[in-house]
């Protein structure tokens, strides 16, 4: 057996592999001023985090379509859900057809510590529903598919948009101010963390 044949032999994708156009729903907590009594958060940390995720999946494929808060409000606060409908194995969707890439669960702060992590594993399940069917094009059709046979059966909720990264670079100070706050929470130390005092009467 030569080199050769002990390389691990990896898939090759076309150019256009990534052109297609399908969509990806994010929904996510919003008017939280009406539970203020239950959670303290702000609504800009929620959208902050979906134009973070969106933005990153706009890089990825250029063509999809990322839609915010498309169904209507779960009883569930502090909410932060990623899905894709229509498409991937049967066995894996839910009975709205559904499969999820992402629900966020745990308190919000360590959420928004670990985010970067969350939109890695989104991402990576989303590639793999892809690669099951060999590009985003034949993705595209299967979802279109779907969605011609079930018209009227998903509405989009009245809030429901569409995402544009146009609007997102055109606020871009506005949002670092709330990057800013992802760093700062990024260098604090995690709850349950062990500590060694370094004071001599310790040691």
């Amino acid at each position: 057996m030569n080199q050769a044949d002990n390389i691990e032999q990896l898939p090759l994708f076309s150019d256009d592999w990534k052109t297609g156009r399908f969509q990806v729903v994010i929904n996510h907590c919003f008017d939280c001023k009406q539970h203020q009594s239950t959670f303290n958060h702000s609504d800009v940390i929620f959208v902050r985090l979906f134009d973070r995720l969106a933005m990153q999946l706009t890089k990825q494929y250029p063509q999809i379509e990322i839609l915010q808060n498309h169904d209507e409000p779960r009883n569930i606060l502090e909410n932060f859900d990623v899905y894709i409908r229509g498409v991937g194995p049967i066995s894996q969707r839910d009975e709205q057809d559904r499969i999820y890439l992402f629900r966020k669960k745990g308190p919000l702060d360590k959420f928004v510590l670990h985010f970067n992590r969350s939109m890695v594993e989104v991402s990576d399940r989303l590639g793999i529903i892809i690669m099951g069917y060999g590009d985003t094009n034949e993705l595209q059709i299967a979802q279109d598919g779907f969605r011609n046979s079930h018209k009227g059966l998903y509405k989009r909720a009245e809030r429901c948009k569409e995402f544009c990264k146009d609007i997102v670079l055109a606020n871009a100070e506005d949002y670092a101010k709330v990057d800013h706050q992802f760093e700062t929470e990024k260098k604090t130390i995690p709850l349950g963390q062990k500590m060694q005092c370094r004071n001599w009467g310790c040691s």
